[in-house]
C-alpha cells in the first residue's frame, strides 16, 4: 500500500488518456485510408512538400 502513496494518479490517468485517444485516432485514420490506394497519396504528399 506504500507504493499507492508515491503513485501520482493524476499523471497516471493523463498518459492512460492519451494512450486511449492515440488508439481511437490511429483507428479513425485506419478507417478512412482504408481501400484507398496508399502508394499514391504518399506521392502526391512527397510531391506537394518537396520530400
Amino acid at each position: 500500500m506504500r507504493f499507492l502513496k508515491q503513485v501520482d494518479l493524476d499523471r497516471v490517468v493523463e498518459r492512460l488518456e492519451r494512450e486511449i485517444m492515440l488508439e481511437y485516432n490511429l483507428k479513425k485514420l485506419h478507417g478512412k485510408f482504408k481501400g484507398k490506394n496508399l502508394e499514391k497519396l504518399l506521392g502526391e504528399v512527397e510531391d506537394e512538400w518537396g520530400i
